[in-house]
Order: C-alpha cells, then structure tokens, then sequence
C-alpha cells in the first residue's frame, strides 16, 4: 500500500513516480485496488523495492513537466 496522495491519474490511467536515486525520477503505470485510511493497494506496476515518491512539494515542482512526460510515454 502507498498513501493514495502519491496517485497522478492522467486520463483513464494511475501513475506514481519512482526515486531511482541521484535525483532521477521516473513515472511508472499502475493499477489500483482497495483504497483504506489513506492508503490504497497496487495490484500491478510496482517492485517490492520501488521507491515510490509522496511528496507533495516534488507534485509541485515538477507540475511544468508532467504534460511532457507522459507525452513521451505514449510515443516510446
């Protein structure tokens, strides 16, 4: 489970985005189950030793380069 505020929905889909360390951030699709206090379960997209970021000041300073970036997911 990770805090449902590190959820970015885009359109019909989840994302959440990985600390790959070295300041390097990657967005990652996921699947969403049962939402409870809070905290909402991944069904599929996520590694037991992701690192997911919650932080709502990173939300903030990269809102500039979300549209980008997941422009660029769907034409890899």
């Amino acid at each position: 489970q990770i805090p449902e505020t590190a959820i970015i929905q885009k359109e019909n889909e989840k994302y959440v985005f990985l600390d790959l360390g070295e300041g390097q951030f990657k967005p990652q699709l996921v699947t969403t189950g049962i939402n409870h206090n809070g905290y909402i379960s991944i069904e599929s997209g996520l590694q037991n030793n992701d690192r997911v970021v919650t932080s709502g000041q990173f939300l903030i300073d990269s809102a500039s380069h979300l549209t980008t970036t997941f422009d660029r997911i769907h034409h890899d």
